[in-house]
């Protein structure tokens, strides 16, 4: 009995038959068509670490290690059902106060799709504020660094020695801790009602405005936080709280 899966000899006529149809049907029935399951771990390009990006921040970002917050997928399983065996395919958005944020690896035009790293080892350029700064944060509107942190998700295992902006590598990590920053009221936030803060950077002491505004905070104390005192900013279950640091009047 000839053997179906013989592979022609360099010469002699290809003629297959009916069962050879069959199998290089059922083949692409299988592959193109939706029915192979395939187990995971075992193709490369649905490697967790990395993600696919389209850039919806409205401009090109020029450099090779933009920020992107994460945002939906642009094709879900209702679209396509192989989907779920592809790698994830997200829209890139504008950078906020939040964690969920991912650093390019190529520069992207608008529009355009590449490759982010979404956790592990990245390199990726850091607005210093303190040298003792251990890790790194996204912030709102910029597309082109991070900013140095005391807490966050990112964690800089190695910087350029100085302040501003420096080469970093960092360890992108779902353990992100607890998040504070130092801000100061816009206006009086009444206790247990919500407003907008004006978030500092800088070492202790040496406080500057970063011209980042949160707004929506709570204010978790009894008293009043006042326009213009400074009051801490805790990041608590996808939100943002605040606790004054001045007695109010």
């Amino acid at each position: 009995m000839v053997d179906p899966l013989r592979k022609p000899v360099s010469g002699e006529p290809f003629v297959p038959s009916a069962k050879q149809t069959g199998m290089f049907i059922d083949a692409y029935k299988a592959t193109l068509g939706g029915r192979a399951e395939r187990p995971r771990g075992r193709f490369p390009e649905l490697d967790a670490d990395v993600v696919l990006v389209r850039n919806d921040t409205g401009a090109d970002i020029t450099i090779p290690h933009g920020v992107v917050k994460i945002g939906g997928p642009l094709i879900a399983p209702a679209d396509r059902s192989n989907v779920v065996f592809e790698r994830p395919l997200v829209a890139g958005e504008l950078p906020d106060e939040d964690p969920d944020w991912c650093v390019l690896q190529q520069p992207l035009a608008d529009g355009a799709i590449g490759r982010a790293v979404l956790s592990g080892l990245t390199w990726v350029r850091i607005d210093v504020i303190d040298e003792a700064d251990t890790h790194c944060v996204a912030t709102a509107g910029e597309t082109g660094f991070l900013e140095s942190s005391t807490s966050g998700p990112g964690f800089i295992l190695w910087k350029e020695s100085g302040t501003g902006e420096k080469w970093a590598l960092i360890r992108i990590s779902n353990e992100e801790g607890a998040i504070f920053r130092l801000g100061k009221a816009d206006a009086d936030i009444a206790s247990r009602t919500t407003g907008t803060v004006s978030v500092y950077k800088g070492s202790l002491g040496s406080e500057t405005d970063s011209t980042n505004n949160i707004t929506g905070v709570f204010n978790l104390s009894d008293q009043q936080a006042d326009i213009n005192k400074w009051v801490l900013l805790l990041k608590v279950n996808n939100g943002w709280a605040l606790l004054p640091l001045e007695c109010p009047g």
